[in-house]
C-alpha cells in the first residue's frame, strides 16, 4: 500500500506532464523511481478494481459504456415491422473487430438509410426501461391496485449515440448558383 508522502511526487509528475503536453512544452522526463512508483500504483489500482464488489453496468456492444467506439453494420432486416426500426442498426463490427454474432442496437441521432453499410462513431448508453417491481410492491403493500403499464418488463436497455457519420457519406451542400454580375458586359 502507498503511502501519503509516496502519492505526492506520482501526483506532481503527472500533473507537470500534463500542463506541459497541454501548453505544448518539451516534457520533464521523470525519474525512474517515479515512473516505477507510477506503474506500481497503476497496478494496484487495476487489482483493486478486479476484486472490487462494485460492478459498472455493460453494454451490448462494449463493457465502457459512454466512450468513443466505431460501429459497423446495415439497417435491421425487419426494420419495417419493429418500433424504430429506421434506426435500429444491426453491428457486425466494433472498432474494427468482426463480432461472433451481429448486435442489433437502437442508434440516436441518426437514421438508417436502407441497403446501405453505415460506419458510425460514437457511444453506448443505457439505462433501465420499464415498471420498477418496487411499484408493484407498495401498491401492494398499500392496498391499492396498479394495472400494469403497456409497457416491456423491467431491463437494462442500451442505445448508440451516433456523434460523427464515417459512411454513408453525407451528400456535399449544393453549391449556390453564381450571382449575374453587376458589371457591364463589355462590346467589341
Amino acid at each position: 500500500m502507498l503511502n501519503q508522502t509516496s502519492w505526492i511526487p506520482i501526483n506532481l509528475a503527472l500533473a507537470s506532464t500534463l500542463i506541459f503536453s497541454v501548453a505544448g512544452f518539451a516534457q520533464p522526463q521523470p525519474s525512474p523511481e517515479v515512473d516505477q512508483e507510477l506503474l506500481n500504483l497503476m497496478r494496484a489500482m487495476e487489482d483493486a478494481a478486479e476484486h472490487s464488489n462494485v460492478r459498472a453496468p455493460t453494454g451490448k456492444l462494449t463493457n465502457r459504456l459512454g466512450h468513443l467506439i466505431t460501429i459497423e453494420g446495415i439497417q435491421h432486416p425487419k426494420a419495417d415491422s419493429i418500433k424504430g426500426g429506421a434506426r435500429q442498426l444491426l453491428v457486425d463490427t466494433v472498432n474494427g473487430k468482426k463480432l461472433p454474432r451481429p448486435v442489433a442496437i437502437h442508434v440516436n441521432r441518426f437514421k438508417i438509410p436502407p441497403n446501405e453499410r453505415c460506419i458510425l462513431k460514437g457511444f453506448e448508453d443505457g439505462k433501465m426501461v420499464g415498471t420498477p417491481p418496487a411499484v408493484f410492491e407498495a401498491a401492494r403493500e398499500l392496498g391499492k391496485k396498479v394495472e400494469l403499464a403497456p409497457q416491456t418488463h423491467y431491463h437494462w436497455s442500451t442505445q448508440f449515440y451516433a456523434l460523427i457519420v464515417v459512411e454513408p457519406r453525407p451528400d456535399p451542400v449544393p453549391k449556390e448558383p453564381a450571382e449575374p454580375s453587376d458589371a457591364p458586359e463589355s462590346s467589341s
